[in-house]
């Protein structure tokens, strides 16, 4: 899974890059998003999983809580998102890698916790 945290990166800061060197284009946009959204499809059910096995008696109710939470930020961001006046791509490629480094720290953070229930 780290691998593709660093394929995260390497796609943000890429973009980042492109942004800089060219003038707004729609590919320098699109397929580096298409990319990110493509490796993020892989990490989201190794989260998922994790989440809701850590309550099996209550798999459904993790379940909705996490999707909750999960939609819950994606509003956040978005709104957050609108607000942003930009005239290239440089804003949305700083966001992405804040969202994947905020999103790595993460997984570290919970995934040397250990949680016992018993």
């Amino acid at each position: 899974m780290i691998l593709v945290f660093v394929g995260l990166m390497i796609v943000s800061v890429t973009m980042m890059i492109l942004n800089i060197i060219f003038s707004v284009n729609i590919f320098i946009i699109l397929l580096p998003t298409l990319l990110l959204l493509w490796l993020s499809g892989i990490i989201f059910p190794g989260n998922f999983s994790r989440a809701v096995a850590l309550f099996p008696e209550i798999s459904g109710s993790a379940g909705a809580l996490f999707v909750g939470i999960l939609f819950l930020l994606t509003g956040i961001s978005s709104a957050i998102g609108t607000n942003i006046k930009a005239t290239s791509g440089l804003p949305l490629s700083f966001a992405y890698l804040i969202i994947v480094l905020s999103g790595f720290i993460l997984s570290l953070c919970l995934g040397r916790a250990k949680l016992s229930f018993s």
